[in-house]
């Protein structure tokens, strides 16, 4: 995976697009699932996965280059286009949201929505190729592939198979496709719970929940440890996300470790152990909680509280292993 793109003044212009995109997606996700009607504006639920996909998707091809070796400084012009055929298909898919429920395009539909849904297939592969790495990528191509040979496949593995076109069409346009129980996670309860946790964060959270950790634990034995291991917890409670609560959390915990005598990959692992906690750690968890809370067909608050005690466990294995 390429590092993300940082936008010079050269292509100021793509940092402004992605931005307005960014904030139009989060206007039109809190309006949805509030149900503000701003201004009269009220989407059908499917038209709005794809309103979303629109949005969110295409940015992925302006801020994650290609490869390694493409320009971070300035946008290649097959991004561009990647760029905008993302938009435009979602656009597309957005504004026949009633045509796909109404008459069933998933299995049959015209020319023109087949010749889309396949190329959202592609562009959400190549997506998924730039924000993660090729054996994910490759994980979800052989998957999405079974489709074509599974009549061929032996014992439980076969199935019905369905030509290319009408794949394509069920993974787009079908609801246990790309706007499966996942997006819908995403549009209808993770998007809020990131909104407000990116607020805390942003507005000093980080900084809080280490003080808050430290003024408890600044004094024990391996204090440096502890307070990394607690204030990941904390914050962890908010975010629900790895990556983040390792860059707010230890940016502060790792130099404090180092400087109290810890070696430099002893101070990250146990950050990096910390944080991973996050996702598991209630009352926000990762998005798996949330599709595991609508696939069961439960309250999230199960879920919640059923997470509080191996989460709890797990932080207390941290700390015995760091005394």
């Amino acid at each position: 995976m390429a590092g993300v793109r940082r936008f010079e003044k050269k292509s100021y212009l793509w940092k402004i697009i992605s931005t307005t995109f960014f904030f139009i997606g989060i206007l039109v996700a809190i309006n949805q699932v509030f149900d503000l009607r701003l201004l009269g504006f009220a989407l059908l639920e499917t038209s709005y996965f794809y309103l979303i996909l629109s949005l969110f998707l295409s940015v992925t091809f302006l801020l994650y280059p290609a490869s390694e070796s493409a320009p971070t400084d300035k946008l290649p012009w097959y991004d561009a286009i990647l760029f905008l055929a993302t938009a435009v298909t979602g656009l597309y898919f957005c504004t026949h949201g009633f045509d796909i429920i109404q008459l069933g395009w998933e299995y049959t539909a015209p020319l023109t929505p087949t010749i889309f849904s396949i190329l959202l297939w592609v562009l959400v592969l190549e997506a998924v190729r730039r924000t993660t790495d090729i054996y994910m990528v490759l994980t979800c191509l052989i998957i999405s592939l079974y489709p074509l040979f599974a009549i061929h496949m032996p014992g439980f593995f076969q199935g019905q198979s369905y030509d290319i076109p009408t794949t394509a069409r069920l993974y787009a346009m079908g609801r246990n496709g790309i706007i499966g129980i996942p997006l819908d996670v995403v549009c209808t309860l993770l998007i809020g719970f990131m909104v407000f946790g990116i607020v805390l964060q942003s507005t000093g959270g980080g900084t809080f929940f280490f003080k808050l950790a430290e003024s408890l634990l600044g004094h024990t034995r391996g204090g440096a440890a502890k307070i990394s291991i607690l204030a990941s917890s904390f914050f962890g409670m908010i975010s629900g996300s790895t990556t983040s609560n390792t860059l707010a959390i230890g940016s502060m915990t790792i130099p404090a470790m180092k400087a109290t005598g810890f070696a430099p990959h002893y101070a990250a692992a146990i950050e990096a152990c910390a944080s991973t906690g996050g996702p598991i750690m209630p009352p926000v968890m990762g998005a798996a909680a949330f599709i595991m809370a609508m696939f069961l067909n439960v309250p999230y608050s199960y879920v919640a509280i059923g997470a509080f005690i191996p989460a709890s466990l797990y932080y207390l294995g941290l700390f015995i292993q760091v005394d």
